[in-house]
C-alpha cells in the first residue's frame, strides 16, 4: 500500500501540502515528497495543545483565549515552525463544536491570506 501511495504523491509533484484537523504525525517519507513540505492549520495557539483534541482541551482548562496557529509540519506532532498565529476570544458558554467552527474559518482566512 506504502509504495502505491508513494508513487501516486510521487507522480503528481505537489509543491505543497496542506493538512487540517489531521491527528497523526505524517512520515517522513511523505514530508520530503511536496517540494516546500506540509502546512498544517492547527486549532489552539501553538506550542500550546499541541496534537488530539486542542479546542476541547483549551475549554475544559478554562482559557479565555484560543486561535489558529499556521505551521510547518515536521516529524513531531505540531512541532514545527509557526508562521502566523490567529487569536480569539473564546465565548462564555461557547461550546467546542461552536469554536470549531469559528475556528475553522479563522484557519481558511489565515491560509488564504
Amino acid at each position: 500500500m506504502k509504495t502505491d501511495i508513494t508513487a501516486l504523491f510521487s507522480r503528481l509533484a505537489p509543491d505543497a501540502g496542506v493538512v487540517v484537523a489531521y491527528g497523526k504525525i505524517l512520515r517522513p517519507w511523505l514530508l520530503s515528497i511536496p517540494r516546500f513540505g506540509f502546512i498544517n492549520v492547527h486549532a489552539s495557539i501553538l506550542p500550546r495543545y499541541r496534537g488530539a483534541a486542542p479546542v476541547a482541551r483549551a475549554i475544559m482548562a478554562g482559557e479565555t483565549e484560543t486561535g489558529v496557529s499556521i505551521m510547518q509540519l515536521d516529524a513531531g506532532m505540531d512541532t514545527g515552525p509557526v508562521y502566523t498565529t490567529v487569536r480569539t476570544k473564546i465565548d462564555p458558554g461557547e461550546t467546542a463544536a461552536e469554536l470549531e467552527a469559528r475556528l475553522s474559518r479563522i484557519g481558511a482566512e489565515a491560509l488564504a491570506g
